[in-house]
């Protein structure tokens, strides 16, 4: 991840584990942007955590679109992540 969005999620995100209720996502912000993880899950990856992140750098609240999503794994693969939150779904 490059060396400014490292310290976007450092000044901006918070990140709460949820247990494994609760797929990983991100909430839009009161002070800082809440990432949810599930807690223990081997699909809560670097990739995923990336992906979170790249929603709040690219502003997305609320309910992703599609479109929000393929922009978000796509910054996150254009950080060099690759896996859940980085791959096109197909």
């Amino acid at each position: 991840m490059p060396a400014e969005a490292r310290q976007f999620a450092l000044d901006h995100c918070i990140f709460v584990s949820v247990g494994s209720s609760s797929p990983a996502q991100v909430l839009p912000p009161t002070d800082r942007w809440t990432v949810l993880l599930e807690e223990g899950q081997p699909s809560v990856t670097e990739s995923v955590v990336a992906h979170e992140v790249a929603h709040a750098w690219l502003g997305h609240e609320g309910q992703n679109t599609d479109e929000q999503e393929r922009d978000a794994r796509s910054l996150a693969r254009s950080w060099g992540f690759t896996g859940l939150g980085a791959d096109d779904v197909k």
